[in-house]
């Protein structure tokens, strides 16, 4: 991969962190957040496209830390 690359890689995970633990601080332990975000990115560890990979681990991030609504049965 190259540097630049790395480089905007890097920053979009910062800012991903950043919002993900603003968003979920009140609700899970800030180390928790952390741990699923690096839990979802090293899935995509040998991904050779790089592009989508910060959007990729935002969306799988949220679904696993947003509350579950519990199932009702009529």
């Amino acid at each position: 991969m190259s540097s630049e690359v790395e480089k905007r890689e890097r920053a979009a995970m910062e800012a991903l962190t950043d919002r993900l633990v603003r968003e979920f601080a009140s609700q899970r332990d800030i180390a928790e957040i952390n741990r699923v975000i690096g839990a979802v990115y090293g899935r995509y560890a040998t991904v050779p496209i790089r592009d989508f990979v910060p959007i990729l681990v935002e969306r799988r991030v949220r679904e696993e830390l947003a509350p579950r609504e519990l199932e009702t049965t009529p």
